[in-house]
């Protein structure tokens, strides 16, 4: 996760749990999960039930150097106490090809749950409730902003420098 910091974004969704969420329960079902863990790589490779390393940077190197022609641009500025506005710009780079996306965004906060000390980038909240995203349609050289509006709960305010917006 740290050795690709501009082109890896972790997520991790509890299921069956007691830090599981209705989105992060729809997520499962909607990649037809099986067991635990289970790691989907660009909405196309999954593998499910070992933690082993090696076996998720190989599925994250094959499909790395798939090229895309999307860019998100995400910034976030505070609304009131725990309540920030963060907006994703997504643009179809001017040579790309123009195509309808669905914009997700979600809040994670790394570390979380604390125990057992491995979790990293924890699932809070999402930006829309499930099957609410927004369907963007872009052609070449055009951009369209998403704005959204999360309000961090104590967990995440109590570490606010590991909270984290993912789209």
């Amino acid at each position: 996760m740290t050795a690709y910091p501009d082109t890896f974004a972790f997520v991790q969704i509890h299921h069956g749990d007691g830090y599981a969420t209705p989105w992060g329960n729809t997520r499962f079902t909607f990649y037809a999960g099986t067991g635990w863990p289970m790691t989907i790589f660009d909405g196309v490779l999954k593998h499910s039930g070992s933690h082993l390393y090696s076996i998720y940077q190989s599925e994250f190197l094959s499909r790395a150097d798939e090229p895309t022609d999307v860019t998100i641009e995400l910034t976030g500025d505070p609304v009131s106490g725990q309540t920030y506005s963060v907006e994703a710009k997504v643009c179809i780079e001017s040579g790309g090809t123009g195509k309808t996306m669905r914009i997700y965004m979600v809040q994670v906060l790394d570390y979380w749950p604390a125990s057992p000390s491995y979790h990293r980038n924890g699932f809070k909240q999402p930006a829309d409730t499930h099957g609410s995203e927004p369907d963007i349609t872009l052609a070449p050289g055009e951009c369209q902003t998403i704005v959204r509006e999360f309000t961090f709960d104590a967990d995440s305010w109590a570490s606010q420098d590991d909270i984290k917006i993912v789209a």
